[in-house]
């Protein structure tokens, strides 16, 4: 952080401000008297940025901390279990009810944001002056009830009837959050959205020998080159840099914004049926078979995996993580990534890069391959040389 005030925004905040990150470019909100930190972008405040004020920002970041899937306590560093965890009326930290006290109503009105929060408030004891001594809690398997309540922080990009089917589990799960059968139920219905039908006939999981034994996939039959394999599930995980510093593990599951794997770094157990999150990377002797793809009918940064070669039965599927991704196994590096060619929308056509190192500077462009909406379908684009021309230039 800097204080120098040509990387602070004008507004009409004294609690927050908004500032320019030199190294990324965007936009971070930062509240100095309790140390937050979160991109401008996660907290969308809709209002002229200079006329914005301290409630604006206070009112959107408890709605953020209410809804978002990766709630972590501050006081003892667990993360929320099948009790829905409280909003600190002071702080606006998610902390655990065994973490905080009621709040008074003299505590929850002191802050103007707080209003028709009421429901979700308490007060932390560090805000309160305590002393604690936090409990040592075992961990929770999650049940269908916050599982599905997960999911449906997707409204946005689920189907309309696959949200209220889901919408429809959460109601019978307030009764019997234990139920087997509606875990089931709710894994099929999620696994609708990110498994294209075509793709549950020829997947398959296995335990991989050249990988420890740990989960990988499989061809279960031959795959032809340019399918989808999946899209990559998970949930916006905004605060994972912040909740790093109570001491959180690193993400393994993390791509783009999105994270499908808890603070145990285990896939969701609503996620559990979907394919792409057990795509290993090739070892030392494989080399890649698959590709990341932003395809157009999915919001910016819901990737895919889409296979770039034919994949014969029993092969297994192999993805490049990229260049951040934090290894502790041998690997072999290779990447590969589809990008949209601009100019071209029936067929819309995409260019596969392949990076052979993890500098950016060494892509290499292999191929392009279109995609024909009609069809829900991709397939190699065979160029004249004109077309070939033309596409280089773009």
């Amino acid at each position: 952080m800097s204080d120098d005030d040509d990387i602070v925004v004008p507004t009409a905040c004294e609690d927050w401000s908004l500032n320019n990150d030199e190294g990324s470019e965007k936009r971070f909100w930062w509240n100095s008297s309790y140390s937050i930190s979160i991109w401008e972008k996660d907290l969308d405040v809709q209002k002229e940025v200079s006329l914005i004020n301290d409630t604006d920002v206070w009112k959107k970041y408890i709605d953020f901390q209410i809804k978002t899937v990766f709630k972590l306590c501050p006081l003892c560093s667990k993360p929320e279990g099948n009790e829905d965890m409280k909003i600190c009326c002071y702080c606006g930290s998610t902390v655990h009810v065994s973490c905080s006290k009621v709040a008074t109503k003299d505590q929850i009105i002191y802050k103007p944001a707080n209003a028709g929060f009421e429901n979700f408030l308490r007060v932390c004891y560090k805000c309160e002056g305590e002393k604690f001594t936090p409990r040592e809690t075992p961990r929770e398997k999650d049940n269908v009830r916050r599982a599905a309540l997960r999911a449906l922080t997707m409204k946005d990009e689920l189907p309309a009837d696959t949200y209220e089917a889901i919408k429809k589990i959460a109601a019978k799960a307030e009764k019997t959050p234990d139920s087997e059968d509606l875990m089931t139920e709710l894994q099929n219905t999620v696994q609708t959205f990110f498994q294209p039908k075509k793709s549950l006939t020829f997947l398959k999981k296995a335990s991989i020998a050249s990988k420890a034994g740990g989960t990988g996939v499989v061809a279960a039959e031959d795959i032809p080159a340019y399918s989808i394999i999946g899209v990559y599930p998970g949930y916006p995980d905004a605060l994972c840099g912040e909740q790093a510093k109570l001491g959180r593990p690193t993400s393994i599951y993390a791509l783009m914004d999105l994270n499908c794997a808890d603070y145990y770094n285990d896939v969701f157990i609503e996620l559990q049926k979907t394919f792409t999150p057990f795509i290993n990377e090739p070892n030392e002797s494989e080399r890649s078979n698959c590709a990341w793809i932003q395809e157009i009918h999915h919001v910016e940064g819901r990737l895919s995996v889409i296979s770039i070669k034919e994949v014969k039965k029993g092969e297994e599927l192999l993805i490049g993580y990229g260049p951040l991704y934090p290894r502790s196994y041998p690997f072999h590096y290779e990447a590969y990534a589809f990008h949209p060619v601009e100019g071209y929308e029936d067929p819309v056509c995409f260019a596969l890069w392949y990076w052979p190192t993890k500098d950016e500077k060494d892509a290499k462009l292999a191929n392009y391959v279109a995609y024909f909406q009609d069809k829900d379908c991709y397939a190699y684009w065979e160029s004249t040389e004109e077309e070939a021309a033309k596409l280089a230039q773009a």
